[in-house]
């Protein structure tokens, strides 16, 4: 036999679960990217506020039209590094 409860209770209990399985959203993503690039050159051929395709070659992944929101541009003993910022999707 089953027990019955108020709409407010199980409208609480619903909450409740829906709480436990949410996913917290990814606000920004970031990657590096290859700076002397052949292909595409940052500050010429694209820049910040462009919509991008972000391929990752080696697991096969492709993110069409993803805004980029940041560049943080950086120097070390390897050269110049580019790490993109990307708009939450």
């Amino acid at each position: 036999m089953s027990e019955t409860i108020s709409d407010e209770e199980y409208i609480e209990l619903l909450k409740a679960r829906g709480a436990e399985n949410v996913t917290p959203k990814q606000t920004a993503s970031e990657s590096t990217i290859v700076p002397e690039s052949t292909q595409y050159q940052y500050n010429k051929d694209y820049f910040v506020g462009d919509y991008v395709t972000v391929e990752h070659q080696r697991f096969e992944l492709k993110q069409k039209k993803i805004q980029l929101i940041g560049m943080v541009e950086s120097f070390d003993q390897n050269g110049r590094n580019l790490t993109p910022t990307f708009k939450e999707v």
